[in-house]
């Protein structure tokens, strides 16, 4: 007797072959690859090379956002290409930083290497320190200058190194190209780069297009200049030394404010400035806070004694 056959339901991904299975989840991982070279190493290559241009230009406010961007993009290539997602970091390098350390392990430096360049004034700092600072001044939070800047000229060179290290790493560290009859072919990306200490190309372009291009390219001074890590084989010497500072643009204006709130008998013109800077002016929610807890210690110090706030 025969047993009625079972109908066959829609195909799934259980179903298939596990050759078949692998080749899809191989070319799946190979599609989001380029789209996250597109996204993102390719749009965080013009940034740095912009943030480059401002710092010669000496626009240190753009330079510190630029660059900012330029590693938050390439930390979250990192990430993506290795299986993992880049949300909820938002534009904070800090926490980008200490997720892209846990992957990719000692391809990623403590401390800076000082470079031998003659003339440059080099302050020894970590890494960690260093991307603090740049998450605070090329926050979008200090675009108006909230928080204002100082910047020394080994700044770039600091940058430079940490980009050729990021950079490097927007790769899938582990890879495994299924072969039709036999054992996948494994590559460890991650061991690769250890033992190749100068590979650094992960992309067509624009970076590699630029700096491998002609040599008569104006262009490539903007990447090359001064750049030790991506130009080794080149003498970078600093005809001049480059450092600015910004003092914030508010800082006298609490000053004054908490000569009211401490002497009620001092002009209270602070309280009004102060007052119309929150009523006009967008700030992130700790610096309003900030602002908003200023003015209201400042009024009930003032009322405590009969003086009016706004005088």
């Amino acid at each position: 007797m025969k047993h009625p056959q079972k109908k066959k339901g829609p195909p799934t991904m259980l179903r298939l072959p596990l050759r078949r299975r692998d080749a899809r989840d191989y070319r799946l991982k190979a599609y989001t690859n380029e789209v996250v070279r597109r996204m993102f190493v390719a749009t965080a290559d013009g940034n740095y090379i912009l943030a480059r241009s401002a710092y010669f230009l000496r626009l240190p406010f753009d330079f510190y956002w630029l660059a900012l961007h330029s590693l938050e993009k390439y930390y979250k290539a990192v990430l993506l290409m290795n299986g993992l997602p880049a949300k909820d970091y938002r534009h904070d390098v800090v926490r980008l930083h200490e997720a892209v350390r846990q992957v990719a392990g000692s391809l990623l430096k403590t401390r800076f290497a000082r470079p031998p360049t003659k003339g440059l004034r080099w302050f020894s700092e970590s890494i960690d320190e260093f991307v603090a600072r740049l998450n605070r001044f090329g926050s979008a939070h200090n675009r108006y200058a909230t928080y204002g800047y100082w910047l020394l000229d080994d700044e770039l060179f600091k940058l430079d190194q940490l980009v050729w290290q990021v950079r490097r790493c927007c790769r899938p560290f582990y890879l495994e190209m299924p072969v039709a009859g036999g054992e996948p072919i494994r590559t460890n990306n991650k061991k690769l780069l250890d033992l190749n200490k100068r590979e650094w190309k992960v992309n067509a372009w624009p970076l590699e297009e630029l700096i491998e291009g002609p040599k008569d390219d104006p262009r490539r001074s903007t990447v090359l200049l001064f750049n030790v890590p991506f130009a080794p084989e080149k003498e970078h010497d600093l005809p001049l030394t480059f450092s600015a500072s910004h003092a914030p643009p508010l800082v006298d204006w609490f000053r004054l404010l908490r000569a009211s709130t401490q002497d009620p008998k001092v002009e209270n013109s602070a309280a009004r400035v102060l007052t119309w800077i929150g009523e006009n002016i967008d700030f992130g929610r700790k610096d309003r806070e900030l602002l908003e807890k200023a003015l209201h210690d400042n009024r009930t110090a003032r009322t405590l004694v009969g003086k009016p706030h706004t005088p």
